[in-house]
């Protein structure tokens, strides 16, 4: 992506593999920060709830476990429009800017978007935008409120503000805000 600074994508080329006995009881993982994989009573639970905006796509599994548990990549089917033009940049730390891509140079938190967003109805989209894990690029996730409210009305995980709150657990999910104006 940047020959200057080295920020990358990766492209998926095959099938993603996932060692499912990683999963535990969680319903929904991360992979390499742009993969989102389900299990397969997950996937029934969105369907049930009438969840939008996103296919899946069948997991390689591999477990040492005898039944291999099928899981699915979760693949959103929208993308946001552009961020907002009020939306701040925070300088990252540290500081290496890059003057080819300036990925590298801005924490582009929270996201902000227009209110004509609020028209969009889907549960699950990607950012226009690419942002950066270390040296990779990708374009985060971004969920619904009504998926947040049936993930703790389920008892999925708390209802917890930050990740120092008293509340919060390893298996809870941690939302950020996203500002509409």
């Amino acid at each position: 992506m940047c020959d200057e600074c080295g920020v990358h994508y990766n492209k998926l080329l095959s099938p993603l593999v996932v060692n499912t006995s990683k999963i535990g009881k969680r319903k929904m993982v991360n992979v390499n920060q742009e993969h989102w994989v389900i299990t397969e009573n997950f996937a029934e639970m969105l369907y049930k709830w009438g969840l939008t905006g996103y296919s899946l796509e069948e997991v390689i599994s591999k477990s040492s476990m005898k039944d291999n548990e099928i899981v699915y990549r979760l693949i959103p089917t929208t993308t946001m429009p552009p961020w907002n033009g009020k939306m701040k940049f925070f300088n990252r730390h540290p500081f290496n800017p890059c003057t080819k891509c300036q990925l590298r140079n801005w924490v582009p938190l929270p996201y902000h978007y227009e209110a004509d967003v609020i028209n969009l109805e889907t549960d699950f989209a990607n950012t226009n935008e690419w942002v950066i894990s270390g040296d990779l690029a990708y374009k985060p996730l971004l969920v619904s409120a009504k998926f947040r409210e049936l993930l703790i009305e389920n008892k999925i995980t708390r209802e917890v503000i930050n990740a120092s709150d008293s509340n919060y657990r390893s298996n809870d999910w941690l939302f950020e805000p996203v500002f509409i104006s």
